[in-house]
């Protein structure tokens, strides 16, 4: 509830055109007040509830990862996910305005909690190891009444949600992997930031992912939310399920592709590994 009634506030802000200020990172990503805004009141919240090391990506370049390499429970956070999109009129389609809130709690290698807040959707997502990933109704204020279940096969063709930006490698080398998986170019849709987990939990995709970078923070909460309803998320660059290890929290990964489930991906050896020096 905590972290609905913050996107809910960000939305609300964003539409007052109440940024605070806007700038650029060092790698060349812009910030906003927003994002110091929510990543701050997260990083105070969090350990009322587990008392433990809070990873965000706005204070990467204050966190000293060895020093919590020996903890076993870590939040790891992004607090907008997709500034890009919150900059963009809030009227645009989710393709480019899709942004949110991801909170997870890693215990050792895995997320154990996630918790994802979609504020132009008024849906926030949630899931625990173990008791299923289930919706928020912003709007009516209430749970939804049964788990997401997204193993069963859909009687359509399949539908992947990709990423709304690509470099060329990225881009020739996400076509190769949806060739293969059998999804039809015309069924190749971008949404961006996390809406695209709104749509796999509803069914209204098959995949989302591509060939293409992301640090953790983007991914953690969307890991647990997608196993737990059924589903899966692959490293592209291991072909193995995504972990986390303590000390990794901000170490890019070069590919993602997260699944319904009952769904084969088959031979992924046309994908770089992490041994042959690709570039990112």
């Amino acid at each position: 509830l905590f972290t609905s009634a913050l996107g809910a506030k960000l939305l609300k802000r964003r539409l007052n055109d109440d940024l605070g200020f806007t700038d650029i990172k060092e790698n060349d990503s812009p910030v906003t007040g927003l994002d110091i805004f929510a990543s701050t009141k997260l990083e105070q919240y969090l350990p009322t509830l587990i008392d433990c090391p809070v990873l965000s990506e706005e204070n990467v370049d204050q966190v000293d990862l060895q020093s919590t390499v020996s903890e076993k429970n870590r939040w790891l956070i992004d607090p907008i996910d997709g500034t890009k999109g919150i900059l963009r009129d809030q009227s645009s389609p989710l393709e480019k305005s899709g942004w949110g809130v991801s909170v997870a709690l890693l215990q050792g290698s895995e997320p154990v909690l996630g918790i994802i807040s979609v504020p132009r959707l008024h849906r926030t997502y949630c899931s625990i190891k173990g008791l299923g990933s289930w919706c928020f109704d912003e709007e009516r204020q209430l749970f939804m009444r049964e788990p997401y279940s997204i193993g069963d096969p859909v009687e359509r063709e399949l539908i992947a949600g990709l990423p709304s930006s690509f470099n060329d490698e990225q881009l020739k080398l996400s076509r190769t992997l949806y060739d293969s998986l059998g999804v039809l170019e015309k069924n190749r849709i971008s949404i961006s930031s996390v809406a695209k987990y709104h749509f796999l939990l509803n069914e209204e995709v098959d995949f989302v992912g591509a060939w293409r970078s992301i640090s953790p923070w983007d991914i953690a909460a969307a890991i647990i939310i997608v196993r737990e309803a059924g589903g899966e998320f692959l490293n592209l660059e291991t072909r193995a399920p995504i972990t986390i290890p303590p000390g990794t929290e901000f170490t890019r990964i070069r590919g993602y592709l997260a699944h319904r489930g009952g769904i084969t991906v088959g031979d992924l050896s046309f994908l770089p590994n992490r041994d042959d020096g690709a570039a990112q």
